[in-house]
């Protein structure tokens, strides 16, 4: 009763059909929870205590987007970059099954990068993971993470971030890194494909854009709008090329505006930390699909050769 199940069960379906492993002796005295981070890790997840129940949270692509932050639901936004120098090749210290399980080492180089022109190296080690195929597979990740996931955002909610846990996608609009052109909540539905704005957004009629709502039901529903008969300049009322219901797109449901496929950041809850006044403070990160690369497949092309 404790136990998601359901999410244990796909995780194992998930790690079975990738070829994840652990494999490991417990020679010292250690926490459970040390344990399974370890045991998660070399599935690419992590555990996680969500609804009461001990759970995992994997590192995937996800179709659902949870949750939409604008400055309309949040506050305090920041952001942090990771400056440091790439190393040359990861040096990765690991137990070899292939060889009686002694210690043995792999060197995965960056891109461009090789055993002449390498000088920069970083150890890492990967707990539990002893076949070599796997090794190389997992430094990649890591590589690849380092490389496309460099920069950490934080930022306040009040209660709307109940609906999103740990692990969760969301749809983050904001002035300050410039993600979108606007935000607010629709004021009135004039028709199926005609709604009012409670702020103004700047359209040009010859370029194409997109409005996000949250719908009362939590669904994301994405819209391009349609310019046609669009004097440039501001306005408070938008035109959306397909009809949608009054349980998708309603009056006080908040809206995302931008340039087509560019009205808010894709993100990845990284934390929630909750904290007095029924706020609390969550940390992101990107979440790893954009027009430029696919973190979860390019990440395999990210560095070079192994030795």
């Amino acid at each position: 009763s404790r136990i998601d199940m359901t999410q244990i069960q796909y995780w194992h379906e998930y790690c079975a059909y990738k070829g994840f492993q652990y494999n490991s002796i417990l020679a010292s005295q250690r926490s459970i929870l040390e344990v399974l981070r370890d045991i998660c890790a070399a599935g690419r997840a992590s555990p996680a205590m969500l609804d009461g129940k001990w759970t995992v949270i994997i590192d995937e692509p996800k179709s659902n987007i949870v949750q939409h932050f604008t400055p309309h639901n949040s506050w305090g936004f920041e952001s942090s970059k990771a400056l440091v120098k790439m190393p040359d090749g990861l040096r990765v210290t690991y137990i070899d099954e292939d060889q009686d399980y002694q210690q043995a080492e792999i060197i995965i180089y960056n891109s461009g990068k090789s055993p002449e022109n390498s000088e920069l190296f970083e150890s890492i080690q990967l707990p539990g993971v002893t076949k070599k195929s796997l090794v190389i597979d997992h430094a990649r990740w890591h590589f690849a993470q380092a490389k496309l996931r460099p920069e950490v955002y934080r930022l306040n909610s009040d209660i709307e971030y109940l609906v999103c846990n740990r692990g969760d996608r969301v749809k983050v609009m904001h002035d300050v890194p410039m993600w979108g052109l606007g935000s607010g909540r629709i004021k009135n539905r004039i028709s199926s494909t005609e709604f009012r704005l409670d702020e103004q957004i700047y359209l040009d009629p010859s370029k194409p854009y997109t409005i996000r709502v949250r719908s009362a039901t939590g669904a994301s529903v994405e819209r391009n709008v349609n310019t046609t008969g669009v004097t440039l300049g501001y306005s408070d009322i938008v035109k959306i090329s397909t009809a949608a219901t009054q349980t998708e797109i309603n009056a006080g449901d908040l809206f995302l505006f931008g340039e087509y496929q560019q009205e808010a950041q894709d993100l990845i809850l990284l934390s929630v930390e909750p904290s007095s006044n029924k706020s609390a403070v969550l940390t992101l990160i990107d979440y790893g699909i954009t027009d430029e690369y696919n973190l979860f497949t390019d990440y395999l092309t990210l560095s070079a050769t192994t030795v």
